[in-house]
């Protein structure tokens, strides 16, 4: 199978990566250059509603450890937040339209994936106006602007809930997070952005 990968990648005329953090890791696996062409989401379908927060807290992910962090993070609490959890497993499907309305459900997403190459997760929560707390690590790095529209944070239990605790707790500083968030989709991650960034690679490949 390596040998397969790399005959197929070594065909290609050019490497697309998703972010910087993916540039890094397959220049380094495959000793290739890479560009990179960011994702984006439809700011059309996942945009701000003016409903009510049915949930404190949206988790999207796998039932694993990183799970498990919020879990112990929720613990923490004297009242336990409300939490609402879609777990990716196999079969299981939800339609944009729905898990816009989720989004905007929620007063913040936690993203906890091990170094996400990407993560279009916390942008389509963005795009709703849903602040997001996200392990500094990956694709989230480049995505998520710290103390803006959400926080970055340690992989700690304590940290973890410090920062939901703050934006559970502060309607002012979720507001304008959420202001903030939804302003920074539009400016950085829509998917005109991302295909004109795709079209400039096509001409400088010609």
């Amino acid at each position: 199978r390596q040998r397969i990968d790399l005959k197929n990648i070594k065909s290609a005329s050019q490497i697309l990566a998703n972010s910087r953090f993916s540039k890094e890791f397959i220049e380094k696996s495959y000793q290739m250059k890479a560009k990179i062409c960011y994702l984006g989401v439809d700011t059309n379908v996942f945009k701000p509603l003016n409903i009510d927060k049915s949930y404190d807290v949206l988790f999207i992910g796998n039932k694993d450890t990183t799970y498990q962090l919020l879990i112990d993070a929720l613990k923490v609490f004297r009242k336990k937040p409300k939490i609402k959890t879609i777990f990716r497993e196999k079969g299981q499907s939800i339609s944009d339209k729905d898990l816009m309305v989720i989004y905007n459900k929620s007063k913040v997403l936690v993203a906890l994936n091990k170094n996400e190459p990407f993560g279009l997760i916390p942008i389509e929560a963005m795009a709703c106006g849903t602040p997001v707390v996200a392990v500094a690590e990956g694709g989230y790095l480049e995505t998520i602007v710290d103390d803006k529209t959400g926080f970055l944070v340690p992989r700690s239990v304590k940290d973890l809930y410090k920062k939901i605790n703050k934006i559970l707790c502060d309607d002012k500083l979720r507001d304008g997070f959420s202001n903030q968030a939804r302003k920074h989709v539009l400016k950085n991650w829509t998917w005109d952005k991302s295909i004109n960034g795709f079209l400039k690679i096509i001409d400088y490949e010609k």
